[in-house]
């Protein structure tokens, strides 16, 4: 039970790191890490504990403390999706490295499709991360099934590109 309580949070996590991805006005792919997360209305820089997955957004009554403006339900909900696919998908797993990487590639999965539904665009940020996870795994667990799903999964979204621009 512990360990669903510790996947949900981490997953709540990822989803708030995300969100400051998807939906930051001033989003610089060099300083996603960095930077500070900031209103989005009135740019005022959010302290440690407005920043908490799920709960701040409840603390704040679903306003920014500083300006009032009401905050989207988009963000804590992709905080909970989050959460709750780790839990989930965990079930099916015993534990291993294969799970980090499906529990990773599902948070990229989650994020890139609330990016993709808000701008119509996802960020290169998303892409290279995804990519990377999957040259990862196929490094850590080389099989021709791998292989093949990597290459069909590139190749799909290769001619999604191509076909949308």
């Amino acid at each position: 039970m512990l360990n669903y309580i510790y996947l949900f949070i981490t997953g709540g996590i990822l989803g708030s790191f995300f969100t400051s991805i998807i939906f930051s006005k001033k989003l610089e792919a060099i300083t996603v890490s960095t930077r500070r997360s900031q209103c989005n209305n009135c740019e005022k820089k959010l302290k440690y504990w407005m920043l908490i997955p799920l709960v701040s957004y409840f603390i704040l009554d679903g306003k920014c403390h500083y300006c009032e403006e009401p905050i989207s339900i988009k963000y804590p909900l992709i905080e909970l999706l989050t959460g709750s696919s780790f839990v989930l998908l965990s079930m099916n797993y015993t534990h291993d490295v294969s799970q980090l990487f499906t529990l990773c590639v599902m948070a990229l999965m989650i994020a890139s499709s609330f990016s993709d539904y808000e701008t119509q665009e996802i960020p290169d940020t998303l892409i290279y991360s995804t990519f990377i996870f999957g040259i990862l795994f196929i490094i850590y667990n080389p099989s021709i099934s791998n292989i093949l799903g990597f290459i069909a999964g590139k190749l799909f979204f290769d001619v999604q590109s191509i076909v949308s621009k």
